[in-house]
C-alpha cells in the first residue's frame, strides 16, 4: 500500500469515527493487485465457472449461489470478489455482517461482472459494490394491464432488498422490471453512486416499472449521487399505502432524467420524482442538490404528493435544479430554498406551469419557508409560470411579481424572462471509492465543450478514464494522466442506450445535460 493511500485511510477513519459513522476496513479501498498470487487477507472469490465444491480461493472459486449463502469461512469484515463474466440468476443473498464489520461483495478491478436475473438481498450489513445487474429476456410488451402481468417474467426481475442496513455502491442496474425495490423492512438502506436505466415494460394501459421504488418507516433510507434515466414509469417512486409508510428519506446529489421516455410517444412522460402516500403516513424528507430533467422542459419533473392526496409533513427541497414542472402539493412544512426551476428554451402553454403549490383547507402559507430560488421561463410563454391553490378559497396563476405578493415568498429570489445562460458543473466524489466520481454538466448556452475541474477527485499523476452514463461499458470520452485543473468534455455525440428487446430508443438529453463517470485507473 502506498503511503499516500495509507494516510488517506487513517485520516478518513479518524474523521468518520469522530462522526460516529461506520468505517469500511482498509482492504475495501485496495484494488487486489496481489490476487493472481493467491488470496488477500479476508478475501474470497466467485466465478461464473466456480463450484460449490470450491474453497473460495482464487484458484478454486465458489459459484455465486454458494458465496451468497455465506459459507462458514465468510465472516463479518470479509470481502467476496466477483470475477468477470455473466452469473445467470435468480439469486438470493443471505450475506450478513455487522454495523462495524460489513461483508462486501465486490467486482474485481478492471473486470465486468454481470448478474443476469433477479437479485434478492435478505441479509444485512453488506456492501454490494461495482457489479452489474440486468435481464437479457427480450420480452418487453404485454397485453395485460396492471402492475402484475402473468405473461411477463420481467416484472418479477428486480434488485429486491428485504434485509436492513445494506449498501448499494457504484453499481449498474438496467433493463429489469423495477430497477430496485426496497420496502420498510429494508430500513437504513443506502444507494450511492449507482446508475439505473431502461427499467420497466410496456402494458396496454401505460408504461410500468420504476428505476428505484422505495417505502420506509424507521432508519433513514439514503439515496445519494446516483443517475436514474429512461425508466418506463417513474424514476424515483416513493409510494406508500395505508399499510406502507413513507418516513425518513435523504435524497441528495442524484441526477434523474427522462422518466417514461421509452413509452412517451404512447403515454407521455412520467414524473422523475413521485412522492405519493396514503393515510397521512408521509414525513421527513430531504431532497438536496439533485438534478431533475425532462427533455421537453414542461412535463412534470417533480411531483411531491398528488393533488387531493393524503397530507404529510416536513419536506426540505434545497439547492436542486429542475428542468420541467415542479408540483408541491398539500404537505405541511415545506422548506424550498436555493433551487433553480427552468423550462430551458421551452415556452409554457396552457396547463403547463413552472411551479405549483397546493395548500389543503386549513394549511397556512406561513407554515412554509420559501426563498432564494431562481426561476427562468421564456417570455413567449402564454401561461403564467406560477400556480397557487390556497385551500378552498382561491386558485390562480401568477407572474413572478404576483406570486411574491400572493404568497410572501421569494423576497430575494431571481426571475429570468428567457433562458438561463452559461454552464453549471458539479463533481460528486464517491465517499467509498477514491478516484471515482459522478460529473453533472448543465450546459444552458449550448457550448460544444464544458470545463470540469477534477481536483476534488484526482491527484496530480493519477491515470483516469471518463465515460458517459449512456455508454458505461463502451467508448472512453477522455483519459490520460491528470495534471491538475480542468478537463474539457464534449457535450454532443452521445446516444441513449436502447432498452433490451424494445424497438424504441429514448432521445438523448442533447447538449444541455450530460452526466459522466470518472474513475482512477
Amino acid at each position: 500500500m502506498k503511503n499516500g493511500m495509507l494516510a488517506f485511510i487513517v485520516v478518513a477513519a479518524t474523521l468518520a469515527c469522530a462522526k460516529g459513522e461506520v468505517v469500511a476496513p482498509s482492504q475495501y479501498w485496495n484494488l487486489p493487485e496481489e490476487v493472481p498470487g493467491g488470496r488477500p487477507p479476508n478475501g474470497h472469490f466467485v466465478s461464473p465457472s466456480g463450484s460449490s465444491a470450491g474453497d473460495g480461493s482464487y484458484q478454486h472459486p465458489w459459484n455465486l449461489a454458494t458465496a451468497l449463502a455465506q459459507p462458514a469461512t465468510v465472516v463479518p469484515g470479509d470481502t467476496i470478489w466477483m470475477m468477470g463474466g455473466t452469473y445467470t440468476g435468480p439469486f438470493v443473498s443471505k450475506l450478513t455482517g455487522t454495523s462495524t464489520k460489513p461483508v462486501v461483495l465486490r467486482q474485481l478491478a478492471g473486470q465486468r461482472a454481470t448478474v443476469d436475473g433477479r437479485f434478492e438481498i435478505d441479509g444485512s450489513y453488506t456492501y454490494y459494490w461495482g457489479f452489474e445487474v440486468m435481464d437479457s429476456d427480450p420480452k418487453r410488451v404485454t397485453t395485460i394491464a396492471g402492475s402484475d402481468p402473468a405473461d411477463l417474467p420481467r416484472q418479477n426481475v428486480t434488485v429486491f432488498v428485504l434485509g436492513p442496513f445494506n449498501k448499494i455502491i457504484n453499481m449498474v442496474i438496467h433493463d429489469l422490471g423495477d430497477g430496485l425495490f426496497a420496502g420498510s423492512a429494508a430500513q437504513g438502506l443506502e444507494i450511492t453512486g449507482s446508475v439505473f436505466y431502461n427499467n420497466g415494460w410496456e402494458g396496454p394501459d401505460r408504461g410500468h416499472g420504476h428505476n428505484v421504488y422505495l417505502q420506509n418507516q424507521y432508519a433513514t433510507k439514503v439515496v445519494t449521487d446516483n443517475v436514474l434515466f429512461n425508466s418506463f414509469s417513474e424514476g424515483l417512486h416513493m409510494y406508500g399505502t395505508d399499510a406502507a409508510y413513507l418516513y425518513n428519506f435523504d435524497v441528495e446529489g442524484n441526477t434523474i432524467a427522462g422518466s417514461g421516455s421509452p413509452v412517451a410517444a404512447k403515454f407521455g412522460l412520467s414524473s422523475n420524482i413521485l412522492l405519493q402516500g396514503a393515510g397521512g403516513k408521509m414525513a421527513h424528507f430531504v431532497f438536496k442538490a439533485n438534478n431533475i430533467d425532462h427533455t421537453d422542459g414542461t412535463s412534470i419533473a417533480v411531483r411531491l404528493n398528488t393533488p387531493g392526496g393524503a397530507q404529510g409533513q416536513d419536506v426540505q427541497f434545497l439547492d436542486n435544479t429542475v428542468h420541467g414542472q415542479a408540483q408541491f402539493n398539500e404537505m405541511d412544512g415545506y422548506v424550498v430554498t436555493g433551487n433553480t426551476f427552468t423550462t430551458g428554451g421551452s415556452p409554457l402553454a396552457t396547463q403547463n406551469v413552472l411551479v405549483s403549490l397546493r395548500l389543503a383547507t386549513g394549511q397556512s402559507l406561513s407554515a412554509n419557508r420559501w426563498d432564494s430560488n431562481k426561476y427562468a421561463a421564456p417570455s413567449t410563454s402564454t401561461q403564467d409560470p406560477f400556480y397557487l391553490v390556497n385551500g378552498t378559497t382561491s386558485a390562480a396563476t401568477y407572474k413572478f411579481a404576483g406570486w411574491r405578493t400572493a404568497t410572501g415568498y421569494d423576497g430575494v429570489a431571481q426571475y429570468t424572462s428567457g433562458s438561463l445562460a452559461g454552464s453549471q458543473v458539479s463533481v460528486r466524489p464517491s465517499k467509498y471509492e477514491p478516484g471515482y466520481a459522478t460529473i453533472i454538466c448543465w450546459n444552458w448556452s449550448a457550448a460544444s465543450t464544458v470545463a470540469v475541474d477534477l481536483s476534488t477527485v484526482l491527484r496530480g499523476g493519477d491515470r483516469y478514464e471518463i465515460r458517459h452514463v449512456y455508454d458505461l461499458f463502451g467508448s472512453v470520452v477522455a483519459s490520460g494522466v491528470y495534471g491538475g485543473g480542468s478537463v474539457n468534455l464534449a457535450t454532443t455525440g452521445y446516444n441513449a442506450p436502447a432498452p433490451i428487446g424494445y424497438g424504441v430508443t429514448p432521445p438523448s438529453t442533447s447538449s444541455y445535460l450530460n452526466v459522466f463517470i470518472v474513475r482512477k485507473k
